[in-house]
C-alpha cells in the first residue's frame, strides 16, 4: 500500500545478503544495517578479469602522473578489450557532442580527457555484479576523493593521496591480499608504507579519513568535524556522478 502511494521504503537491521535480496525483492529501495558495515565480496559473482588486473592497475598509476605519456596509455589500454570498447563507446556518445566518429584509442583519449578515462578505469577495475561490492566501490571512490581533498587542504600531494585512499580498499574489492597487489603496482615506497603501515603524511591522512568513516571523532574539534563533513559531501557527489556516468556507457 505504501509503495502504491509513492512512498520510498527503508529497510532497517539488514544483517546479511539474504535479507538484502529479500527486502530488495519486496520493493525496498533504502537500506540500513550491519550488512553495510562489514561487506564482503561475493566470489561467485566476480567478473573474471584477474589476468588484466596488473595492466589496469599500471594504467591507473600512469593516469595519476603529472607527465602523462599518451603512448604508454595507449599500450596499456590495448591490453584490455573491454576497456577499449567502453572508452570508444563513451567517446562516441551523444553527450560529448564530438564531430566525426571516434575509432582509435588516441582519439578517445583526446575526446574524453584524462579525468574521464581515469573514472572509467577505476570502475572497470573495481566493479563487479554483486550488490555488496557495488557498495564497496562507492566507499572506495569516496575515500579516495576525501584523501585527495584533505591532502589539498594540508598542502600535500593530492594525486598521491587519491591513489593511497583508493588502493587501501583494493585488496577487499579484488579479493586478493593487499600486500601482493602492491607488489604489482608501481607506486612509491612512501605510498606503500602509508597504506600498510599508516606512516608518513599520506598515512596520517588515510588514518584520519578512516576514523571519520567509522565515526571515531569524539576527540576532534568542531571545526575539523565540519571540514570533514563538507569534504565527505563533495566526495560523495563526485562518486555518485562518476558511477552514474560509467553506468550509462557500459
Amino acid at each position: 500500500l505504501l509503495k502504491e502511494s509513492g512512498k520510498r521504503l527503508l529497510a532497517e537491521k539488514v544483517e546479511d545478503l539474504d535479507t538484502f535480496n529479500r527486502m530488495s525483492g519486496l520493493g525496498f529501495e533504502l537500506f540500513q544495517g550491519y550488512f553495510y558495515a562489514k561487506p564482503e565480496t561475493q566470489k561467485l559473482t566476480l567478473r573474471k578479469r584477474t589476468n588484466h588486473h596488473p595492466a589496469l592497475m599500471r594504467l591507473l598509476s600512469e593516469l595519476r602522473r603529472g607527465d602523462v605519456n599518451y603512448k604508454d596509455l595507449e599500450d596499456l589500454i590495448a591490453q584490455d578489450a573491454q576497456l577499449t570498447y567502453v572508452l570508444l563507446k563513451h567517446a562516441n556518445s551523444a553527450m560529448l557532442h564530438h564531430r566525426g566518429e571516434i575509432v582509435t584509442v588516441t582519439q578517445a583519449l583526446n575526446a574524453l580527457g584524462l579525468r574521464r578515462v581515469q573514472a572509467t578505469v577505476i570502475t572497470i577495475l573495481l566493479a563487479d555484479n554483486g550488490p555488496t561490492s557495488r557498495l564497496l566501490l562507492s566507499q572506495a571512490l569516496t575515500r579516495a576523493a576525501m584523501c585527495e581533498r584533505v591532502a589539498d587542504e594540508s598542502g600535500q600531494d593530492p594525486d598521491a593521496a587519491f591513489t593511497v585512499g583508493l588502493i587501501s580498499m583494493m585488496g577487499l574489492l579484488l579479493d586478493e591480499p593487499l600486500a601482493e597487489l602492491l607488489e604489482k603496482l608501481p607506486i612509491s615506497q612512501e605510498a606503500t608504507d602509508a597504506i600498510l603501515l599508516r606512516s608518513h603524511g599520506l598515512g596520517k591522512i588515510l588514518n584520519l579519513v578512516e576514523q571519520f568513516e567509522c565515526g571515531k571523532v569524539r576527540d576532534w574539534s568542531p571545526d575539523d568535524i565540519d571540514l570533514y563533513n563538507h569534504i565527505w559531501l563533495e566526495s560523495q557527489v563526485w562518486t555518485t556522478q562518476t558511477l552514474a556516468a560509467i553506468d550509462n556507457t557500459v
